[in-house]
């Protein structure tokens, strides 16, 4: 039957209304193995569309309310009118009354006055159809059409437009100044609470996941059907954002969450995943700043961390410092969290700060090597090059002009160099033992302790004879008053100090007691 029609618009009607569900109730005939319907269940993607081809063949009509005339519809191609809602204050009666109408423009038209309001966006007249946006708030239409306004008293005023919103879709609103708001569009924070399978439930090894959105202070639940969170007293409209809300969803899917059965989807929670994927979860979603909570203890992931150097008369002190919120965590409870192997940091109120995996690999040596002091690390001079390679990666580091000085120095230093003996020192010094006494000096300069372990008889009473020499000469040059050097060897040994030290120093008696020396 469909393309045996002279009029190639009928045909295509027909062709349309054959992709749509048949209305008819089993009331059919076919034509060519093909079901002509007498009446069509139309969606609403295909309504326009065929409504304006049936308006141009000149025989869509609707049927007389009060006559036998049967006018032709004709397709009106203007803009759709919108479907609004106006609240009014009636200061005589103290009430406010709330109607609904239609705004094309500066035109207006009463909801009572189409002849049929569909709700695929469709508004019949005697004479036209013509297209309505009703904001996907077409629920109010029919408890608008009876044109009778609601009525409630002037204070309830701000709860009828709160209610208004809680609905799951809103109307465009006309409000007088005193019941105005700001529309706020922010993006939300995803929110989500994890909790064991109760007692009831037919899987009990899984976690269940409720899922939920921060909307500057607002939380709202996945499955809340409102469009909008309305703060009455605030008087402020939060319009949530679908699409971040799906994108979120989608994102817990990836991560390996899975729904609930149908039959445990309950207060809320519709997700579902093993206990052995909770650490791997928690750190992942803080770190991407979702809110986490989990048998009731709230996971904060960790602002900026910052680390500073502070130097003192022979030592080092290494500070650091990480904000969870509004808690501040010092360095060395991090590193104890992070050796411990949990990663997490005990916060007050219930709340847990999560420290996260990189910082054990970018500071998890500190831990090994500093001194615990409550609050800080301690680091003795002698570490200092230790330390400068330790904070060598960290750009975050600050430090004070001492330490910055001595960092410097090593940074300049390039190889220990070979140092002869004083003046007026008696005694040679071979190639290998002028490389002995640089390498002194070097110790000496960045405070550093050495062991001189050679062969015996390769000289290491000479080359300890040399540098007790310069620092003698280099204290008188600069007239320091420090002690005499102590010297500590065995027993045996003391007649060979003494027999080699006049010998080696110019102008030196050594006064040494072999009773008191070991």
């Amino acid at each position: 039957m469909i393309g045996k029609f002279p009029d190639e618009a009928d045909n295509r009607i027909l062709s349309l209304l054959n992709g749509a569900h048949d209305g008819s109730y089993g009331h059919y005939r076919y034509y060519d193995h093909v079901a002509v319907s007498s009446s069509y269940a139309l969606p609403s993607t295909l309504q326009r569309t065929l409504t304006k081809l049936m308006c141009r063949t000149g025989r869509c009509v609707l049927p007389p309310d009060d006559s036998d005339e049967l006018i032709p519809l004709a397709w009106d191609g203007g803009e759709d009118w919108q479907l609004v809602m106006s609240v009014l204050e009636h200061q005589d009666s103290g009430t406010c009354t709330m109607s609904g109408w239609l705004r094309r423009g500066d035109s207006r038209m009463p909801i009572s006055e189409p002849l049929l309001l569909v709700t695929g966006g469709l508004l019949f007249t005697h004479q036209s159809v013509a297209g309505v946006d009703d904001g996907g708030a077409f629920a109010w239409v029919e408890a608008l059409r009876d044109d009778k306004p609601m009525r409630v008293p002037a204070s309830d005023a701000g709860q009828l437009v709160a209610e208004v919103h809680s609905l799951p879709s809103v109307p465009r609103l006309e409000l007088p100044e005193s019941l105005r708001f700001e529309r706020v569009e922010s993006a939300p924070r995803p929110r989500i609470q994890i909790s064991a399978a109760g007692q009831h439930d037919f899987v009990t090894d899984r976690l269940r996941v409720r899922v939920s959105f921060n909307y500057e202070g607002s939380i709202v639940a996945e499955s809340d059907p409102r469009a909008a969170v309305y703060d009455a007293d605030a008087r402020r409209l939060l319009v949530r954002d679908v699409g971040a809300e799906a994108a979120a969803v989608a994102r817990l899917h990836e991560l390996g969450l899975r729904d609930l059965p149908a039959y445990q989807m309950k207060e809320g929670y519709r997700l579902q995943l093993p206990p052995r994927r909770l650490p791997e979860l928690v750190g992942t979603l803080t770190e991407a700043g979702w809110l986490v909570e989990a048998e009731g203890k709230l996971y904060r992931s960790p602002g900026a961390f910052a680390i500073n150097v502070t130097s003192g008369v022979d030592w080092f002190e290494l500070r650091g410092q990480t904000h969870f919120d509004d808690q501040t965590v010092e360095l060395p409870q991090l590193l104890r969290a992070l050796k411990s192997g949990d990663h997490m940091v005990p916060l007050g109120s219930g709340t847990l700060g999560l420290v996260p995996e990189q910082w054990l690999k970018k500071y998890g040596m500190l831990a090994g090597f500093g001194k615990d002091e409550k609050d800080h690390l301690r680091f003795t001079s002698s570490q200092v090059g230790l330390l400068d390679a330790l904070l060598a990666a960290q750009p975050e580091a600050t430090c004070d002009d001492v330490f910055e000085q001595v960092r410097q120095r090593l940074r300049d230093f390039d190889g220990i160099k070979p140092r002869d003996a004083p003046a007026g020192f008696k005694g040679e010094l071979r190639p290998y033992q002028r490389d002995g006494v640089g390498w002194f000096e070097f110790l000496a300069g960045f405070g550093f302790g050495g062991c001189l372990a050679d062969d015996m008889g390769l000289g290491k009473t000479i080359q300890v004879l040399a540098l007790l020499a310069s620092r003698r000469r280099t204290r008188k040059k600069d007239r320091e008053q420090r002690g005499p050097s102590l010297v500590i060897v065995p027993r045996s040994l003391v007649f060979n100090w003494i027999q080699e030290a006049p010998d080696r120093r110019a102008g030196a008696t050594p006064t040494t007691s072999p009773t008191t020396t070991s």
